[in-house]
């Protein structure tokens, strides 16, 4: 799937707001022109008495509710004279609005004086736009369609609280809103537009905050710009110029080409139509493959007159062009988006809806937590919908497509679009991520069964994997296996030779050994380069039938609990949640309850495990002050001493129960405020996600799209102005594209020792079918019971493999998708997946020291040849060699180096081999 995004920052747009209440009275209409009966889109429609209403559809319909008949109402539109109407019945109403009447003679100049009185009306009205505090607030109604080709691809409404002034939109917050995506029936290369409704806010009247498109009424006009006055009408008490802009052709930067309506009096703008066909527009872009040509935006933005407030009437976007990949044709794709206003309000006080961050929720948290009612839809008709919008919401509830939507935030769009890509921390950062990044591999055993006997074998098939990317196209061509006992004995070693990322391989236990807990390790030559905490280390038990019993180790209880701040550190003065977790002296985690105490023990928060020892709670630490925990476990009750808080820093808090987006809120410390900070999300030693935010009256709140990070776990990361970490937070991303795996038997039934066939069939998670390396155990089940907790080839590579540790019941995690399992999982990512930063590394330069080569071309044999009578080296000599084992004779020579030593690659045998050297 394409996906069209717009820019490519987070949402901070916030909570929810007054329910719309459904009424008694549906009152149905249409408008048209007087004069010729075509129809008008685009209408306001208001209530006498009252501030609020509808619009007409692009048909010119309209619906409305009332309590009661009868009812005034008021249509207004720029181009045609006001009317009111009084309804008495519930009969269709035709509405014919009279063409607003042109003033000929108001402006008569010409030549340079015309054009010298349009700069310096042009010149007021941007000052006058940047000067105005007239801020006022309304609830619209956002729609938008889009099509690939002649397909409907996806539906969005959502119902928002504004707040807007004369330039256009300030802040929004969703009420309630839906969308839906059709990707079930469309071709896999379709593009969707997450991000649209983000152009409705962007767009204003005068140049918007980017360098990336040019708007008319701008004060370089004269250089940007050829203009005329087309003509000046009289509206109501207001004398309008209407103003024709036609962009210079020499300019760089994209530029729009319309009509803007200006009041010559008060220099207020009461209407910008205008388009941009222009290919080279930069923030809007395709964020994979392919290119579009003939791109073509068409805005308009209109306000209107009401007890004498300038007030937003509607936006209205559209997109069209025509989509290319590899220079050929695809298809058309098309967008309509349309912000309709059909109430306004006076708030009792200025209220924020997107600025004050802390403590509110996302646009898609509101809408989560709302879900998906077909009734409200049913009931709230505020701009009537078309035959063709009905078919389509008719469409995609059938396959129950809607769900929530994802919104960006204009202030970070900005930041991100103008300074990130010049930032030199991020280019840095970048820079040196990339130079000191070493591919690493991973080693996954399927073993054949969970615990064995003395005497048996242990079959295994080997899956070894880019660490990365978790693909199989691994350098590594040798694979080391072992068998180590309670004591740390290696028992047994093998080398295994890796095949297109896959070895196979067995291992013989001894009659003679005893029974106990032995580990099975899985390493390549590359891998001792890195952290040996990640190599393949799984426990497993062997069992002697006919070794003496082993009696139970009587051990004393004991406890211990460790305390992992989130994001890293408490911080003085700032709401902290704090992760704990309580294990035992074997290192299983257990389930306590308690408290916490400051010093002067008084309780200031209640400690209650969730899963396997671990859990979370809430505190605010005051400067200089010192708390502990008091747990209890049965009858044992212990004291552990928290951290220390910090008296400045910053809190990373973070969000991931969110079905498509990660939040994060950022606070700081008040001496931080106002401050730069970045972000950057990093997975498997990829980048993923990178912004620069600024901390705004404390604390921001800002998400991340799952759709960004890849699955598995990931790690982000806050950096202070000057470069520095400051905050990490691991969280894990699960997109839930698991393999189906079904199984045909030949029979229904087997006797002993019957042969048995079997077929399978391994789909996606869309249906299609899957190539690749697969292994299959076979097992007496009446013998072997399958524990779904333990570990298995999706957890290790997603979770195991990249933490430090015993991960007790990994399996756990995947065996369900509810709530419960999502915080299970996510306490696992704030405890055992805590960490200080290790960044150092990184932002130094700093490689790590490469050892052990990767063995490309088999078994390496590293050796010196000594003479035997003096045991001296034997430098620069020429000697062959002889290599026996169960495979074919090998042979060969090689010279030794002036210290005597000699390296021998490329070998492939298997087993035991004994060298002779001559």
């Amino acid at each position: 799937m394409r996906t069209l995004i717009l820019f490519m920052v987070c949402s901070i747009a916030l909570s929810l707001g007054v329910e719309l209440k459904a009424q008694s009275v549906i009152l149905n209409g249409r408008v048209v022109d007087a004069r010729t009966n075509e129809i008008i889109p685009f209408v306001n429609i208001g209530v006498i008495n009252a501030r609020q209403g509808t619009s007409s559809n692009e048909n010119g319909e309209f619906v409305i509710k009332t309590d009661s008949l009868p009812l005034e109402l008021v249509f207004s539109h720029l181009n045609y004279e006001r009317r009111g109407i009084l309804i008495n019945d519930e009969s269709s109403i035709l509405v014919k609005l009279i063409p607003a009447s042109q003033v000929l003679d108001a402006i008569t100049v010409r030549g340079r004086k015309r054009k010298g009185y349009i700069e310096k009306l042009v010149s007021k009205v941007y000052h006058k736009s940047l000067r105005s505090n007239d801020v006022q607030y309304g609830k619209a109604f956002y729609r938008q369609k889009s099509k690939n080709d002649s397909l409907y691809s996806e539906l969005y409404e959502i119902f928002y609280d504004t707040k807007f002034t004369n330039q256009g939109l300030k802040e929004w917050e969703v009420q309630e809103g839906r969308y839906a995506i059709n990707l079930h029936k469309v071709d896999r290369n379709q593009l969707v537009n997450r991000n649209f409704t983000l152009l409705s806010k962007i767009l204003t009247t005068v140049l918007p905050p980017t360098d990336d498109v040019i708007m008319p009424i701008h004060p370089e006009v004269r250089e940007r710009y050829s203009y005329e006055i087309k003509e000046v009408r009289k509206l109501g008490d207001r004398e309008v110029a209407i103003l024709d802009f036609v962009p210079l052709k020499y300019h760089e930067v994209p530029a729009f080409e319309g009509e803007v309506y200006v009041d010559i009096n008060s220099y207020d703008v009461l209407r910008v139509k205008g388009k941009i066909a222009d290919d080279r527009l930069k923030f809007v872009k395709l964020t994979k493959g392919g290119y579009w040509k003939n791109y073509q935006i068409d805005y308009e933005i209109a306000f209107k007159d009401e007890d004498s407030n300038l007030l937003l009437d509607y936006i209205r976007v559209d997109q069209s062009f025509d989509f290319y990949r590899d220079d050929q044709f695809q298809f058309p794709v098309e967008t309509n988006s349309w912000l309709t206003f059909y109430e306004y309000y006076e708030p009792k006080r200025n209220k924020r809806l997107g600025g004050r961050l802390r403590f509110r929720k996302s646009d898609a948290a509101v809408l989560d937590q709302l879900g998906y009612s077909s009734e409200f839809w049913e009931e709230n008709p505020i701009v009537k919908r078309t035959p063709v919008e009905e078919e389509v919401i008719a469409a995609f509830e059938s396959q129950k497509a809607f769900g929530t939507i994802y919104l960006n935030n204009q202030k970070q769009i900005v930041l991100e679009k103008k300074d990130l890509l010049k930032d030199p921390f991020i280019n840095e950062m970048r820079f040196n991520f990339t130079q000191t990044s070493k591919k690493q591999e991973k080693a996954y055993l399927h073993l054949d069964k969970p615990f064995y006997t003395s005497g048996e074998d242990i079959w295994y098939s080997a899956y070894i994997v880019d660490a990365s990317t978790h693909n199989n196209d691994v350098e590594s061509s040798v694979l080391y296996t072992e068998l180590i006992d309670t004591d740390l004995k290696v028992i047994s070693h093998q080398a295994l030779k890796i095949e297109e990322g896959v070895a196979r391989g067995d291992i013989h236990l001894p009659d003679s050994l005893p029974t106990g807990k032995y580990r099975i390790r899985a390493y390549t030559n590359w891998m001792l380069n890195f952290d040996p905490s990640f190599f393949y280390d799984k426990e497993v038990a062997i069992y002697n039938a006919n070794g003496l019993p082993v009696d139970p180790v009587e051990l004393e209880r004991d406890i211990s609990m460790g305390f992992f701040p989130e994001g890293g550190d408490m911080i003085a003065g700032m709401v902290n949640r704090v992760a704990f977790k309580v294990v035992d002296q074997t290192g299983k985690g257990i389930e306590v309850k308690g408290e916490v105490f400051n010093s002067q023990h008084k309780s200031v928060s209640k400690i209650e495990s969730k899963h396997l020892g671990m859990g979370s709670f809430f505190i605010l630490p005051q400067s200089g002050e010192t708390y502990y925990a008091k747990v209890k476990y049965g009858d044992i009750e212990e004291t552990f001493s928290l951290p220390e808080s910090d008296s400045s820093g910053f809190v990373l808090k973070v969000n991931n129960q969110m079905p498509n987006t990660v939040i994060l809120t950022v606070e700081a410390s008040p001496g931080h405020n106002e401050e730069t900070f970045y972000l950057v999300g990093q997975c498997r030693g990829k980048i993923y996600h990178e912004s620069k935010e600024i901390i705004t009256e404390g604390g921001m709140l800002i998400e991340i799209p799952k759709g960004k990070l890849p699955d598995g776990i990931s790690h982000i990361t806050l950096f202070d102005k000057d470069g520095s970490p400051r905050a990490e937070r691991l969280v894990f991303i699960d997109h839930q594209q698991d393999h189906e795996v079904e199984f045909f038997p030949d029979k229904e039934s087997y006797k002993p020792r019957e042969a048995v066939s079997v077929n399978f069939k391994i789909t996606d998670s869309d249906g299609l079918p899957v190539k690749g390396q697969f292994s299959l155990a076979v097992t007496d089940r009446h013998q072997i019971v399958k524990d779904s907790n333990q570990d298995n080839i999706n957890s290790f590579l997603l979770v195991t493999s990249d933490l430090k540790g015993v991960i007790e019941e990994p399996g756990s995690y995947f065996l369900a998708d509810d709530k419960e399992a999502l915080q299970n999982l996510d306490l696992l990512m704030l405890t055992q997946g805590w960490r200080r930063f290790a960044w150092s590394s990184v932002m130094e330069n700093k490689s790590p020291i490469i050892r052990s080569e990767a063995e490309k071309e088999g078994l390496t044999v590293l050796g010196v040849a000594i003479d035997p009578s003096d045991k001296t080296p034997l430098a620069d000599a020429d000697i062959s060699a002889l290599f026996f084992s169960d495979s074919k004779p090998l042979t060969g020579s090689f010279m030794t180096d002036r210290l005597g030593k000699f390296e021998i690659g490329g070998l492939h045998f298997r087993d035991t081999a004994i060298m002779f050297f001559n």
